[in-house]
């Protein structure tokens, strides 16, 4: 009987153990995860629906429904970067994509200034050139301390440029479609592979349109963490102000407790146009419009992001922190691996905390939503507006998954022929 009530236990205790195990491998993975499922799902969503209203009536007769009818689809593939790639089993792909997510101010532009003004503008104009960025800051000292010199990839993050890398691919997507017949009884090919797409002439028109598909998809998950405010400073996660874990709080868990109006409200700021021509004119995101280069409108949504930090902890600290948690050095290079005690907070379930918070998420999310349909829209007015209009009704590959889509080779350097090599 002994043995009995004590295997019992042990095998109770051996759940618990198990339990608690996955429950903090669950926490651990969302809060990395920047807007969480919840939130990247909604940009895809939102920013397809726009397409529809943000194109005119003679554009809408060559581009259809070709974005609008894949709603889910490109909401499911905006989770990619934070789900799929970010598998701990395949150790070589974390290793490179965990710093295409964000884009560390501070350590290319110095420490903030009180001249709010003029240090958003020292964002913006920020090197969009990759060869020319990298010949400025790699192996140089940081500028916010000088405690250690940069290694672009790892310590300063790499996602305006990562944006636009896969525009670019998105491009010659549409470009090498256009080319192509209406239909094809050719075996199916993967348009994407080794780990970047080529045009080819062994794919079929609709597997080149199918790969624009899950190349803006994934281009969806960076835009919008470009448009989190926290994706833009060192202080990632708000341990320097002691408010630790307001990253995952607000994000990821905070936006998977609202109700199914959630996503409604998202789509409706992003279609209402006073709060659109905020976005575009007052916000400086004006350029989405003209021919600048992507990387450099990225750093125009970073600057807007960084713009909103104070306003992002003055909300928590006001509506959800009980109790300030461990701070940081500001700026330190181990801040990436702190860990100090996180602020402790009211339940995400709280219902003022919900309403006070919910107009800044919404906005940011609608800010993403509306900055991704301008460049997938630019993508394929670039590429010479084919005419996709039967899209919708084209039967294309339906992905699950996109293969991993390595950095640009001169930003990651030799690593880039390593993982070609070995994986």
């Amino acid at each position: 009987m002994t043995s009995k009530r004590f295997y019992g236990l042990a095998s109770l205790m051996k759940s618990l153990l198990t339990l608690f195990i996955v429950s903090l491998t669950f926490t651990l993975s969302v809060r990395a995860l920047a807007w969480g499922e919840r939130g990247h799902n909604s940009i895809g969503y939102t920013a397809a629906r726009l397409t529809e209203t943000r194109t005119t009536p003679e554009e809408r007769q060559k581009l259809g429904s070709y974005f609008a009818v894949r709603t889910y689809i490109l909401g499911h593939l905006s989770n990619i970067p934070d789900i799929s790639w970010k598998d701990r089993r395949r150790p070589s792909i974390v290793e490179l994509n965990g710093p295409t997510h964000y884009f560390d101010v501070e350590y290319v532009v110095g420490a903030p200034t009180p001249n709010r003004k003029e240090y958003l503008a020292k964002i913006r104009s920020i090197e969009s050139d990759l060869d020319l960025f990298l010949k400025t800051f790699e192996d140089k000292p940081n500028a916010l301390n000088q405690e250690f010199n940069l290694k672009v990839a790892k310590d300063v993050g790499s996602a305006p440029f990562r944006v636009a890398q896969l525009y670019k691919m998105m491009v010659e997507a549409f470009k090498c479609a256009q080319q192509k017949e209406t239909k094809s009884d050719r075996p199916y090919v993967e348009p994407i592979r080794h780990s970047t797409y080529i045009c080819s002439t062994e794919t079929s028109r609709a597997e080149d349109l199918g790969a624009a598909i899950e190349i803006g998809g994934v281009m969806s998950h960076f835009v919008g963490d470009l448009a989190q405010p926290y994706h833009t400073t060192v202080d990632h996660d708000g341990y320097s102000r002691g408010q630790g874990g307001i990253h995952g709080y607000i994000e990821t868990f905070l936006v998977h407790e609202y109700d199914d109006h959630f996503l409604a409200q998202v789509r409706a700021r992003a279609e209402d146009v006073k709060f659109a021509k905020s976005v575009f004119k007052n916000q400086l995101l004006v350029e989405v419009k003209s021919d600048a280069p992507i990387a450099k409108i990225m750093f125009h949504l970073a600057a807007d992001s960084y713009n909103q930090i104070e306003t992002m902890a003055a909300l928590d600290k006001k509506n959800a922190v009980l109790e300030l948690g461990d701070r940081a050095k500001f700026g330190a290079k181990s801040n990436h691996s702190f860990k100090g005690a996180e602020a402790k907070r009211r339940p995400v379930t709280d219902r003022k905390v919900q309403q006070a918070l919910k107009p800044f998420i919404i906005d940011r999310l609608a800010t993403a939503s509306l900055v991704l349909s301008e460049l997938w829209l630019r993508a394929w007015r670039e590429a010479g507006s084919p005419d996709v209009h039967d899209a919708h009704f084209l039967a294309m590959p339906y992905p699950l998954d996109v293969p991993f889509i390595l950095p640009p080779k001169n930003l990651i350097g030799e690593l880039y022929d390593k993982f070609l090599n070995t994986k």
